[in-house]
């Protein structure tokens, strides 16, 4: 079966030798940007091939497209093709703890089956325009950025918005936003209608304070929200949860 999420070690394992299967190791540091490929030279899982975030899943930077824009769609293409990568191949990414370069990759794969934002935000130059040198974030808005001023971060920030890029998405699209949210419910909001407007299947989720569970991403209760992004994905995966229960073997239950 062709894989649209998620895939076990399990079933990829059963698969190493498939040549209709291609292995990508999205490894990344920040800090050491060949930390990656050294990684992927030391140890990887067999056959993988190595998929460099600065070389192969982002654009070229012009000083005002961010710190790593997204490739353009033609030059992808034909890097996936170097890899032996076309629409008759099942493709499964990896990356290490703590990044997120495989779910880059997988922005640009139209076969991706949902997407969740935990936390949504529609504009980071509506959001944070008027902030300065004293904002609590400034520090790391200016990191994240490759800037020294917060003049500069403002300034990229108009590049980072919703708009004109939701239309595109094909798949169900869930919004789980604290109801007391420190960056606010309006970016949620918008965020929703818009995809809305443009006939994306999309839902949007706040949490009250009464279940707890109000703040940004469920600080207060994650649990709340783990539960609720995992039963969204179930049903619309068509997972039978109560059954999978009767097949669990846990001390607890």
């Amino acid at each position: 079966m062709p894989y649209t999420t998620l895939i076990s070690a399990t079933d990829l394992a059963a698969h190493l030798h498939d040549t209709n299967w291609v292995v990508c190791d999205c490894r990344h540091d920040l800090a050491d940007t060949e930390a990656g490929r050294r990684a992927w030279a030391e140890s990887h899982i067999p056959g993988a091939r190595f998929v460099h975030l600065d070389e192969d899943l982002s654009a070229p930077k012009t000083g005002t497209n961010g710190r790593h824009p997204l490739p353009d769609p033609a030059a992808f293409t034909r890097r996936l093709g170097s890899l032996g990568i076309d629409g008759s191949k099942q493709v499964v990414a990896y990356d290490a703890s703590g990044g997120y370069y495989a779910a880059r990759a997988g922005s640009m794969e139209p076969r991706l089956a949902a997407v969740i934002s935990h936390g949504a935000i529609w504009s980071i130059y509506d959001l944070w325009r008027n902030a300065d040198e004293s904002h609590g974030l400034a520090s790391h808005i200016k990191w994240v950025f490759g800037v020294k001023t917060m003049q500069e971060a403002i300034e990229r920030f108009r590049a980072f918005t919703l708009d004109g890029v939701l239309e595109h998405m094909r798949c169900p699209y869930l919004i789980v936003h604290g109801g007391h949210d420190v960056l606010g419910m309006s970016q949620a909001t918008r965020t929703y209608e818009y995809a809305k407007s443009k006939a994306v299947n999309v839902t949007l989720r706040f949490v009250t304070p009464e279940e707890t569970g109000a703040e940004h991403c469920q600080h207060d209760n994650p649990t709340i929200g783990q539960e609720l992004m995992a039963d969204w994905l179930a049903d619309k995966f068509g997972i039978d949860q109560r059954e999978l229960m009767k097949q669990a073997s846990s001390p607890l239950l």
